[in-house]
C-alpha cells in the first residue's frame, strides 16, 4: 500500500501527451440521443465500419458486445461491413462473473458471433482490478477456449507489444490528450478523413448510462475504452512499467 501510495502521486505529478496515434470514437450522450434507440440497429455500427475504412485508417478496434443475434438482415449488414473493411477490424472478448458459490468465482467468456468472425480478429478487453479494488495493469493474452487470446489494445499496438506478458498501466499519460470524436459526427460526415487517415481507430462506450466504467487510480474512473486507449500508450511509447519485487523495494 505503501509503494501505490508513492507511485501513484508519482503519475499525478507527471503529465505525458498521448502520441495521436490512436483516435477514440465515442458512443457518447449525444450520439444515443441522436439514434434514439439502444442497442444499436447492426446497421448503424456497419456503417461506422464503412466510413472509417474509406478514411483509410490503419485498424480499427470495435469494442461493442456482438455475442447475440439481431435481425437476420443487420446481421448480414454487420458482416458485409468486416468482409468490406478486409481483416481491419478487432471485435472484442468479454469475460464477466456469473456467480461465486462455495467461495469460488464463476466468469462466463463471451465472443461475436462465428459469422462475424470470418472477417474480423478477436481482441480480449479483460481487466483484472489489484487487491485494492482499481485497475493497474493488464495482460498482453489471456487463456480463453480454444487457447490464449490477445488483448485488443496490444493487437493495435502492434507486434512488438508481444514482448510483453503482464504489466502496469502508465497512469502519468494524459489520457485526456488522446484525439476523440462522438460518433455521431462520423457518420454525419463532419469528421475530416485527414484526421483519420492511417490512424489506428478505437471504438466503444463513453456514455456513463451504458456503465462501461472502471475505478482506477489517479483519474478515479475511466470508460474502458479509455483504458485500452492508455494501454495503448503504455505499450507504445515504451511504458508498459513493471513492479520490482517486495525486497527489491525494501533494499
Amino acid at each position: 500500500p505503501l509503494d501505490r501510495l508513492f507511485v501513484d502521486g508519482g503519475f499525478a505529478l507527471s503529465n505525458r501527451p498521448a502520441t495521436g496515434r490512436l483516435v477514440l470514437v465515442q458512443i457518447d450522450p449525444r450520439s444515443l440521443e441522436k439514434i434514439g434507440v439502444w442497442p444499436w440497429p447492426r446497421s448503424i455500427h456497419s456503417r461506422t465500419i464503412d466510413r472509417l475504412t474509406a478514411a483509410g485508417v490503419s485498424e480499427i478496434g470495435y469494442d461493442v458486445d456482438f455475442s447475440s443475434r439481431s435481425t437476420p438482415a443487420e446481421d448480414r449488414a454487420l458482416a458485409s461491413a468486416l468482409e468490406r473493411a478486409s481483416g481491419k477490424v478487432i471485435l472484442p472478448a468479454f469475460r464477466q462473473r456469473s456467480s461465486a458459490k462455495g467461495g469460488a468465482i464463476h466468469t462466463h467468456d463471451t465472443q461475436p458471433l462465428d459469422q462475424f468472425m470470418t472477417s474480423a480478429q478477436l481482441g480480449n478487453v479483460v481487466f483484472r482490478p489489484s487487491t485494492d479494488g482499481l485497475i493497474r495493469g493488464m495482460s498482453v493474452v489471456v487463456p480463453w477456449k480454444d487457447g490464449d487470446v490477445p488483448a485488443m489494445s496490444a493487437l493495435l499496438a502492434g507486434p512488438a507489444a508481444f514482448t510483453q506478458g503482464g504489466f502496469q498501466l502508465d497512469f502519468g499519460i494524459d489520457i485526456n490528450t488522446v484525439p476523440r470524436y462522438s460518433l455521431v459526427d462520423l457518420l454525419d460526415g463532419k469528421v475530416p478523413a485527414s484526421e483519420l487517415k492511417g490512424k489506428k481507430v478505437l471504438v466503444g462506450a463513453a456514455a456513463t448510462e451504458l456503465g462501461d466504467q472502471h475505478a482506477v487510480p489517479v483519474y478515479g474512473r475511466l470508460h474502458g475504452m479509455e483504458l485500452q486507449a492508455l494501454a495503448f500508450e503504455s505499450l507504445v511509447q515504451g511504458r508498459a512499467l513493471h513492479s520490482p519485487r517486495p525486497e527489491a523495494i525494501i533494499i
